[in-house]
């Protein structure tokens, strides 16, 4: 029986995590978009303005979704999810998008993951990026992607129980 060494494990399992995020990613905005232009891109792409939101999971994987949209990426998709937001001020139309945009993909992801054997537990949304501890001590995938929407960051910081 040949079994693999954790280097091989790890790379194994970043492949599989990595395939089942950006699965998730794509299959919201192809079907509930409508935006068959979503893909990673891999360029450097850093912005200061926007919001952040995490998703805690526990279960056979215990770990963290962050998703990073900027505030043109925020507009763009608020204009799709609530036409009717006139009223809402600015702020509260964007935690409504962020926090939306973090159920979305993490619900699609953890559906992915059950096709490899995982059952896991989502918490609501939290706006902010403390991750203290997180970073450091879990394996990571960390995605860009690009849309007609804008671009965003997802990371997933995780570790198996």
């Amino acid at each position: 029986v040949h079994l693999p060494n954790i280097e091989e494990w790890c790379m194994s399992n970043y492949k599989k995590f990595s395939q089942c995020l950006e699965r998730s990613v794509k299959h919201i905005f192809t079907h509930l978009f409508k935006d068959p232009s979503i893909d990673e891109v891999f360029e450097d792409v850093a912005f200061t303005k926007g919001k952040t939101v995490l998703i805690e999971m526990d279960g056979t994987v215990k770990g963290v979704l962050r998703i990073q949209l900027p505030d043109a990426t925020i507009k763009s998709l608020a204009k799709t999810i609530d036409p009717d937001a006139k009223g809402k001020s600015a702020a509260a139309t964007a935690e409504d998008v962020t926090g939306e945009m973090g159920n979305l993909i993490a619900g699609t992801l953890v559906n992915q993951l059950q096709y490899i054997n995982h059952s896991i537990r989502l918490f609501p949304p939290e706006f902010g990026d403390d991750l203290i501890g997180t970073t450091t001590l879990y394996e990571n995938v960390s995605m860009t992607f690009g849309s007609v929407y804008g671009v965003f960051n997802v990371d997933l910081f995780y570790k198996e129980k």
